[in-house]
């Protein structure tokens, strides 16, 4: 049977054996190998979303902050309002040190039902800002020895 007579069920099964076999890796520390099978499993959903897959904790172990980005958005594609990945795409970006971003995404994970309550979102929206306010007082500090410089005749 050629992958085009295979019926939605049956690939969700396979996918679904793949993604049990990416977390047996997982569990083994094998990330390579997770991450293999788990890119397995979402080729054969060819497109859906399928929540349970575990490869967004993987690549973030990897260091492989877009690439989480990425998945993220793939995902609210199909699923705009899904707390877990607003918050990972959010948690993400401020760990690429793009608090602008991290904080409307992480607004948006607030403003879901299951965000409402969770203090962590609050906790990270928080750190966005201070994070936000650092940047800006160095841009000033920046922009003032810069334009301070042209005053005294320096370049």
């Amino acid at each position: 049977m050629t992958d085009g007579q295979i019926s939605d069920a049956e690939k969700l099964r396979i996918a679904q054996d793949y993604k049990k076999c990416g977390n047996e890796y997982f569990k083994q520390k094998d990330h390579r190998q997770a991450i293999a099978k788990y890119h397995r499993a979402l080729i054969y959903l060819k497109g859906r979303v399928f929540q349970q897959f575990s490869s967004l904790p993987v690549t973030k172990r990897k260091s492989r902050l877009q690439e989480i980005v990425e998945y993220c958005d793939n995902v609210l594609r199909v699923l705009p309002n899904n707390t877990k990945a607003l918050y990972r795409k959010g948690l993400s970006q401020y760990h690429l040190k793009h608090y602008d971003k991290a904080q409307d995404t992480l607004y948006h994970a607030k403003d879901t039902e299951q965000g409402a309550k969770d203090p962590v979102i609050k906790k990270y929206i928080a750190l966005c800002k201070k994070e936000t306010v650092i940047q800006d007082e160095g841009m000033r500090k920046a922009c003032q020895m810069m334009f301070n410089e042209d005053k005294t005749g320096k370049v």
